[in-house]
């Protein structure tokens, strides 16, 4: 195996299997794609990560996993160092499901469908759903989730370690920041940064106007009067992907910007004292729109969640927004940023990253978002 230990995967499997034994599915079949937001769900039942095309698992219940990738040395590869020894370079992914089903005498099986409402093609779903007419396919997409979600001692190791070399990242840009240098020059820095420890995967953006809105670099040359506002998210060797965000100048920020940025990493910090299983995602957001009208903040909308669950993928249950039935989950990792709009038309760019305890949210490493002031 590339990364996992063996009784991480060894773990993951029986966790899976237990809720599978739950809902009554004799295997699951699972799709991903190279897309960092897709590529998770077959990451963490075979520790392989995919850079290109697509994958099928077949999963079932009580017999050893199949993994059917296209021809070529990622195949070769994944069958010689992924978490599952069966692992089949094939000319037609469908035809080799297909066919697998068919041996393992799944063909007529209820089973669980697992990233194919938002993965797999069209032309290929029906092609499978054609091809199997007996087969009863069912969305157990959530249900994935919601064991990836809940990280083992191990994985809760990776995901510190990776917000650590995002942070080193960080570092490295906000050495480089010089007025005069382009930003493709400062932002190329932290990605070679991050490929030293192994961050193969992941962005780094940069901003220089009012609003939170951050791009890729560009050949603009920064400026001593630039107000900088960066966002980075990488995955590490593990997979496991971190963001951060930081706001940074070269001289003492304007008091009105200051005063933003202050309210906002304090509705972070308000939100994360509340990061306890069990407690309603309402409540967190709730906490973190209070803050803002407490500091005198008019709030005029919403951009987008004030966070999120993150893990093998970018994106993770739950979704922070008002209207959210959801609640925490023990040892789940959340990452947080108000996405509140306000009259003033300042933008943030802050990001942390917690896990859900007992005791409140346990803010990753030693990293605290603060406003950097950088010598020119």
């Amino acid at each position: 195996m590339l990364y996992a230990s063996q009784s991480l995967m060894e773990h993951r499997h029986s966790m899976l299997r237990k809720g599978m034994k739950e809902a009554g599915y004799k295997a699951l079949l699972i799709v991903g794609n190279s897309e960092p937001n897709q590529r998770g769900y077959v990451r963490y039942v075979s520790d392989w990560r995919l850079f290109g095309g697509t994958a099928y698992v077949i999963f079932p219940l009580e017999d050893q996993p199949i993994l059917i990738m296209g021809l070529g040395a990622q195949a070769e590869w994944a069958r010689e160092l992924s978490a599952i020894p069966d692992t089949r370079p094939v000319l037609n992914k469908n035809e080799a499901l297909l066919a697998a089903l068919k041996e393992r005498g799944l063909e007529k099986a209820r089973l669980g469908a697992v990233g194919w409402k938002r993965i797999i093609p069209a032309g290929d779903a029906a092609e499978i759903a054609t091809g199997l007419p007996g087969m009863r396919l069912e969305d157990a997409t959530g249900l994935m989730e919601s064991v990836m979600m809940t990280l083992s001692a191990e994985e809760l190791a990776q995901v510190e370690e990776t917000h650590g070399f995002v942070v080193k990242v960080l570092e490295r840009i906000a050495k480089a920041l010089q007025p005069g240098r382009t930003e493709r020059d400062v932002l190329a820095e932290g990605i070679h940064e991050a490929a030293l420890h192994g961050c193969l995967d992941g962005m780094a953006h940069i901003g220089t106007g009012q609003a939170s809105r951050t791009m890729p670099g560009s050949d603009r040359r920064i400026g001593e009067g630039d107000i900088i506002k960066l966002f980075l998210e990488f995955a590490g060797p593990s997979g496991f992907l971190v963001e951060l965000g930081a706001v940074l100048s070269f001289t003492q920020p304007p008091e009105i910007q200051q005063r933003k940025f202050d309210t906002y990493v304090r509705a972070m910090e308000r939100a994360a004292e509340m990061m306890r299983p069990g407690n309603k995602v309402s409540d967190l957001c709730l906490r973190i729109k209070e803050t803002f009208e407490e500091d005198g903040l008019k709030i005029t909308g919403r951009r987008l969640w004030d966070f999120h669950g993150q893990g093998l993928h970018s994106i993770l249950p739950p979704l922070g927004m008002p209207d959210s039935d959801e609640t925490l989950n023990e040892n789940s990792m959340i990452n947080i940023h108000p996405g509140i709009l306000t009259e003033d038309g300042i933008g943030v760019s802050a990001t942390h990253n917690y896990i859900v305890t007992s005791e409140g949210g346990r803010a990753l490493g030693a990293f605290k978002p603060r406003w950097l002031v950088l010598n020119p």
